[in-house]
């Protein structure tokens, strides 16, 4: 099963307004988004791709169709800032996607129309319980492109853009993996790596291919495991081991690393992280604060003060750790804004942000507008040539998206 069924769904595959024909993209008339995706799975049955629940390698593999919805965030929102865009103008979605009049945005109806979609042959948990019924042994293993828990996404005020937790996930979708308890879930849409299991004793795994500037940039938050995506030659990330019957161990993935060293503390939403303050947002005197977790939290395992954390890019794999270490040392004014290698900012006011100046505060972002890490900056200009040259691994940005696209389920 190709990584393109646990794609449908995904954000960039219902911006297109024209309509296939004999699966060449033409435009004769404006189409809403809806029917682009009846578009979609049309050409997956011609190619046989399937987008249903099936057996595969020893191993019932679901996909779930999603969309997200603003409701699904249910962390307190950042105060003490202004001049924070809201996700409406940030997300490309809200321009490039065309929806019938029954279904708005500003609600929950676009999300559960999607998770309605997957009961429209047949309910999609029968169709599980039949395969499971005739593979008893198998694993359950679930993958979706949007986020089921918010404790699967950094907390807003470790997103450069912070609203954009407002458009990551769905809760429709987060009761369907419930209702389902697969072993593990794949998930997409954030280009962050993720290994975590949580309190449901769901294992979720995001194993992101992200963008190559993303790549190049911040492969300590991208990379899931040691070889994905920028081993040499890359390798496919195993979720399922089918000849040894068992599923790999934990993979190392830098925000996933974070949380599980650091508390998840969403209630010091007044706290800027300084690479986010540096961005360019105006700080409200006497509210607002740039740090971690201020100067007198405690540590809620240990009683201890809380010191201020390794970035997630630190603790990624060490492969993409080393990568990303020789990029800041060969760019430091690239990476200036970020505090240089340890990926803290700098002292002093806020500057403004390279990425708001460059795009228009405002402006319709462009497709790869997600949430970021703390090293998410994007360079500005080119790169100088021999960028990353103290390292000998390749730079994962010479090769192109097309030619590493792995065969791997739950990859956004």
């Amino acid at each position: 099963m190709p990584a393109s069924v646990s794609r449908l769904g995904s954000n960039h595959d219902l911006w297109t307004k024209g309509r296939l024909a004999g699966g060449v993209h033409v435009r004769p008339k404006p189409i809403h988004s809806l029917e682009r995706l009846e578009e979609i799975f049309g050409l997956c049955a011609q190619l046989g791709v399937l987008t249903r629940p099936a057996y595969a390698c020893g191993a019932i593999v679901c996909p779930i169709l999603s969309w997200y919805h603003e409701s699904w965030d249910t962390e307190p929102d950042i105060k003490g800032w202004k001049g924070i865009p809201p996700h409406t103008l940030v997300m490309s979605d809200f321009h490039a996607c065309t929806w019938p009049p029954h279904l708005s945005n500003q609600t929950d109806s676009i999300a559960a129309h999607f998770d309605a979609f997957n009961d429209k042959a047949a309910p999609l948990a029968e169709l599980v319980a039949a395969l499971q019924a005739a593979h008893p042994n198998a694993p359950l293993i679930t993958c979706s492109h949007f986020v089921p828990h918010v404790e699967l996404n950094p907390e807003k005020r470790f997103l450069f853009f912070p609203p954009l937790a407002k458009a990551c996930g769905s809760s429709f979708l987060a009761k369907r993996i419930a209702a389902l308890g697969p072993h593990v879930h794949c998930f997409g849409h954030t280009h962050f790596g993720w290994d975590a299991t949580l309190a449901d004793g769901i294992r979720y795994v995001q194993a992101p291919l992200s963008y190559p500037e993303e790549r190049q940039s911040r492969l300590g938050s991208v990379a899931t495991g040691e070889d994905f995506p920028h081993g040499e030659p890359p390798t496919p990330l195993l979720v399922y081991d089918a000849p040894r019957r068992a599923f790999p161990p934990r993979y190392d993935a830098g925000w996933s690393n974070f949380y599980a060293r650091y508390p998840r503390r969403a209630d010091l939403c007044h706290i800027l992280a300084p690479y986010v303050a540096a961005q360019g947002y105006e700080q409200v005197a006497g509210v607002g604060e740039v740090g971690w977790f201020g100067n007198h939290e405690v540590d809620p395992f240990t009683g201890e003060p809380m010191e201020e954390p390794l970035p997630a890019w630190r603790l990624g794999p060490s492969s993409a750790v080393s990568f990303e270490r020789s990029q800041r040392r060969a760019n430091p004014s690239v990476y200036a804004a970020m505090g240089g290698e340890a990926g803290r900012s700098p002292s002093g006011s806020p500057t403004g942000s390279p990425r708001l100046r460059a795009t228009g505060h405002g402006a319709p972002a462009s497709p790869n507008s997600v949430p970021r890490s703390p090293s998410s900056f994007r360079p500005s200009h080119e790169e100088p040539d021999g960028a990353g040259s103290a390292t000998a691994r390749p730079s994962p940005l010479s090769r192109s998206s097309s030619e590493t696209q792995p065969r791997a389920y739950g990859l956004a």
